[in-house]
């Protein structure tokens, strides 16, 4: 199977854009920038949920530990998000709970245990309706190639051309072999002429 399509800045403009001028888009807005900012599986993304997310002072977790039904291979792991992936999970339930402080959501004793992303219909996504989901989004935006482990790559990209080692990349995708996470990372003509420019 060919691997995934890295996605460029143009093609997540294009994605936003897109989301943007769709329905559900606050809900489609943070299951994209999620799994570019964090490096999600679709599995993982599908099975989160919103007491793992929101901490009970009302601040979004900066360490989601996933366990061993969540991941794929069965393997317990944490999922780390940065400020963008806050960002996002907090604009995200904000809208989804009405509320403009995310505290109100644990005070109001709305229910938490919940999947983070649900469908229409109020359930949660299987790993398969969220995969199925990026490949329809993708072929919208005509970004050939390009599927939900692209957020994957351009996750590990990203960080590889800012200078983050391989090592600490394999832990954040929650890969167990460095020449797994290795495959993820697209080296750019941008990489090289840097690399290049260091002598």
């Amino acid at each position: 199977m060919p691997s995934a399509r890295t996605f460029t800045e143009a093609d997540i403009k294009k994605v936003f854009r897109l989301i943007a001028a769709k329905r559900h888009k606050e809900r489609n807005k943070a299951i994209f920038a999620l799994g570019i900012a964090s490096g999600a599986r679709a599995c993982e993304l599908a099975s989160i949920r919103v007491d793992q997310v929101l901490n009970n002072d009302g601040e979004i977790a900066d360490e989601v530990v996933l366990s061993s039904e969540q991941t794929k291979g069965r393997r317990a792991r944490q999922l780390y998000l940065g400020g963008k992936a806050r960002d996002a999970v907090k604009e995200y339930l904000q809208y989804r709970y009405k509320v403009a402080n995310l505290r109100e959501i644990n005070e109001k004793n709305f229910r938490t245990c919940v999947p983070l992303f649900a469908t229409q219909k109020a359930q949660g996504f299987t790993a398969n309706s969220l995969v199925g989901y990026f490949s329809r989004l993708m072929k919208e935006a005509n970004i050939r190639g390009a599927s939900s482990h692209s957020c994957r790559h351009f996750f590990a990209t990203s960080l590889a051309e800012k200078g983050v080692s391989p090592s600490v990349l394999q832990k954040l995708l929650g890969h167990t072999q460095l020449s797994v996470t290795q495959k993820y990372i697209t080296v750019g003509a941008h990489t090289l002429r840097k690399a290049v420019d260091l002598i």
